[in-house]
């Protein structure tokens, strides 16, 4: 009666395409470079497509956001030897050391991204760690104040069984 479904075969390099599509838009306005490299021969988790698609809308969002007029995003998609490797790299105002430990708490908005008078729920990154521990993976940011975040996720590849 109360059997899961299993997980799909999500095509990561797809999802994010279509997340793309609308943050272009921010991007241009805010006179952003967005930059996708994707490269790889298995690009596939499993998961939920819409979940992954929340992934990508909040750590590009996320990027374009915290960028100041003129910065960059950089987004990049690896497949191989077992696993996926997304990365959302951006120049904005970075996240302090002590505030980096928190940062996929909810609710949690570190004190720079406060004085800049940018809105958020503190929700985003909390939401995106819980698809990606869901998914069998973990995510990890490296930061630095004034330079700019990477975010960096990786998920077991998931292969499409064999016809």
């Amino acid at each position: 009666m109360g059997t899961q479904s299993p997980a799909a075969l999500v095509p990561l390099d797809q999802v994010l395409r279509k997340a793309l599509e609308p943050l272009q838009l921010q991007a241009e306005h805010k006179r952003i470079r967005l930059a996708v490299d994707i490269a790889g021969d298995v690009l596939t988790a499993r998961g939920s497509p819409e979940q992954f698609k929340s992934v990508w809308t909040n750590l590009i969002g996320n990027a374009i956001k915290y960028t100041p007029s003129g910065g960059s995003v950089e987004i990049s998609l690896r497949g191989g030897k077992g696993r996926v490797v997304g990365e959302v790299r951006d120049t904005g105002i970075g996240i302090p050391r002590e505030a980096q430990s928190q940062l996929f708490t909810e609710f949690f908005r570190a004190e720079n991204a406060k004085a800049q008078n940018i809105r958020g729920t503190g929700l985003g990154l909390a939401i995106v760690k819980q698809i990606i521990q869901g998914a069998g993976g973990h995510i990890l940011v490296e930061s630095e104040v004034g330079r700019g975040s990477t975010f960096t996720f990786i998920l077991p590849a998931a292969e499409p069984p064999p016809e």
